[in-house]
């Protein structure tokens, strides 16, 4: 192999490797992996993690795991406040998530996170997506 076709190689392999598709086996792998991410993750809630601004809960949903937090807000409290609080919220998220998960096969085959900010009564206030797709986009991961 000449030194071009190798570099055209070389640029053009992960980005094959990204949109693999996967079997319905692999998948089903993943789906697992998430379920069993939320599982664990419920099974380690307590009052203290609650306190120190853990998940109230987790569900899986295919190969999305979500992190539920309820929050108690004060009224009237204006959509532009909630929207910089997302975009805030995001910027301190994302890193950390990307980070954790760079090496993360299964992150590489679709495994995903939401984090869900809700009110006491289940309204959905805001939410932080993360999948490998985002990291790249945000230059956090190669």
């Amino acid at each position: 192999m000449n030194m071009k076709k190798f570099a055209l190689a070389a640029l053009l392999l992960p980005a094959m490797a990204a949109t693999q598709t996967l079997t319905p086996e692999q998948n089903k792998q993943i789906e697992d992996i998430a379920r069993q991410i939320a599982a664990n993750t419920n099974a380690g809630i307590n009052a203290d993690t609650v306190a120190q601004g853990g998940p109230h809960r987790a569900e899986s949903q295919g190969k999305n795991v979500t992190f539920v937090h309820f929050m108690k807000l004060h009224p009237n409290v204006s959509q532009e406040a909630i929207d910089g609080w997302q975009r805030e919220t995001e910027k301190e998220i994302l890193p950390g998530a990307c980070a954790v998960n760079k090496d993360n096969p299964a992150f590489s085959r679709g495994l995903s996170y939401t984090f869900s900010y809700r009110t006491r009564d289940e309204k959905q206030l805001m939410s932080v997506y993360v999948d490998r797709a985002k990291c790249h986009e945000k230059g956090l991961i190669q």
